[in-house]
């Protein structure tokens, strides 16, 4: 991801401790790391949709999606 997309998604900076990342953080909390990454991705691709090209994080996206499901597969993620 490039820094002018970065810079437009929840997390930026100090983006996880305001509004925009509160649901995560709220998931975070309670243990649920897969539906926070899901949110993340969620955030990807509007930033995408905004920036003009809707499939631009489509190949990162299904990678880290693969290794995110084997974490929770295996437990080490919920």
């Amino acid at each position: 991801m490039d820094p002018v997309d970065h810079r437009l998604t929840a997390s930026y900076g100090g983006g996880v401790h305001g509004p925009r990342y509160a649901p995560q953080r709220a998931l975070l909390a309670r243990g649920q790391t897969y539906a926070a990454f899901m949110l993340d991705v969620a955030d990807a691709r509007a930033v995408a949709t905004a920036q003009g090209d809707p499939t631009k994080f489509d190949a990162a996206i299904a990678q880290a999606t693969a290794y995110a499901s084997c974490l929770k597969r295996f437990g080490i993620i919920q």
